[in-house]
């Protein structure tokens, strides 16, 4: 699981570099893909919170460097025609509104996935409590009735459930 996982954030830190660069060798804008990139990294690739960090921290350090070193009157202009809007300062530096929405979808998306880690603890901690509850009802039983007199109770008991999930499921399709 952990070689996984590091091939999967360096994989990421990887496509950011590429992406960053093409944009500076083409003279590309890419405010679109700046926006969607951590977002699809991070809550579609279910990254863990400390490695979905050091991505967008290295994501937001690139855009740092690019809109504040690296813009020029090219890569300030977006559309063409009558849609062109120039979305730089006189000093090629990238407009207040452009920066902060940026780096807030980061930021959300950085809450994003510290929010979804912590539901997948929480839900892993009450499976856990969940099964060892099972386990401690079972000892009981075992320890009240024989062993063939627990299981007819565990496969009744699994059988009653099975009937209840049936029924549930024929009276939504009847719906």
């Amino acid at each position: 699981r952990t070689w996984q996982a590091s091939y999967v954030a360096i994989t990421c830190c990887l496509l950011t570099i590429s992406k960053h660069a093409y944009e500076i060798i083409a003279e590309e804008p890419g405010y679109v893909t700046d926006a969607i990139m951590p977002l699809f990294f991070c809550a579609g690739v279910r990254m863990r919170f400390p490695v979905a960090c050091s991505v967008l921290f290295l994501h937001m350090v690139l855009l740092a460097v690019h809109h504040y070193y690296l813009l020029t009157e090219t890569t300030c202009t977006v559309g063409s025609g009558n849609t062109q809007v120039f979305v730089c300062d006189e000093h090629f530096i990238l407009r207040g509104e452009y920066s902060v929405v940026q780096f807030g979808l980061v930021l959300l998306v950085g809450a994003y996935v510290y929010v979804s880690e912590r539901f997948a603890r929480h839900n892993f901690a009450w499976d856990v409590r969940i099964s060892s509850a099972r386990g401690a009802d079972r000892d009981i039983l075992k320890g009240m009735y024989p062993e063939d007199v627990v299981e007819a109770v565990f496969t009744s008991f699994r059988n009653n459930q099975n009937d209840k999930m049936d029924r549930s499921v024929s009276s939504t399709e009847t719906i």
